[in-house]
C-alpha cells in the first residue's frame, strides 16, 4: 500500500509501542484512527504490557549507564529489541483477534538508552 493510499483510508489500524528509560518492558496499544487533521478520531481497541526479563532489563540499564560500549553492543541490542517489539505486536494482534495483515502502521520510537534533557553543543551545534 502506498502512503497516499494509507492517507486516504477511512480507518487505519495502528499499533503504538513504548519502552522508556525505566526499561521495565514494552507497552503496545492497538488503536483505530479515523479521519485526518482536526477531524481525526482515535479509539483504543486493546492494550498489553510485556515486562522485560530481568537480565535484559539489566543489560539495557547498563547500556544507559553512560559507560563506554561498542557499536556492536548497541547494534545487537537494537536487533534484539526489534524482535521483542515484533513479538509484542503479534501478541497484541492475537489478544485483539486481529490478523497482523490488517495492521496499517506501527509506531515505535525505540528504547531510550540516553536521556539528554538539557541542550549541549556538539560539532558546533546545540543539540
Amino acid at each position: 500500500m502506498s502512503l497516499q493510499e494509507l492517507m486516504n483510508k477511512k480507518n487505519r489500524l495502528v499499533i503504538g509501542l513504548m519502552s522508556g528509560t525505566s526499561a521495565d518492558g514494552t507497552d503496545a496499544a492497538l488503536v483505530n484512527i479515523a479521519g485526518s487533521g482536526i477531524e481525526t478520531c482515535v479509539q483504543m481497541l486493546d492494550y498489553i504490557s510485556i515486562p522485560f526479563e530481568k537480565n535484559l532489563r539489566a543489560a539495557i540499564l547498563e547500556l544507559a549507564g553512560g559507560k563506554a560500549v561498542t557499536a556492536g553492543e548497541l547494534c545487537r541490542m537494537n536487533r534484539l529489541l526489534g524482535e521483542i517489539y515484533l513479538q509484542a505486536c503479534l501478541t497484541l494482534c492475537q489478544k485483539a483477534q486481529i490478523d497482523p495483515s490488517q495492521i496499517d502502521l506501527v509506531g515505535c520510537h525505540g528504547q531510550t538508552i540516553w536521556h539528554q534533557p538539557e541542550a549541549e553543543f556538539y560539532f558546533g551545534k546545540s543539540i
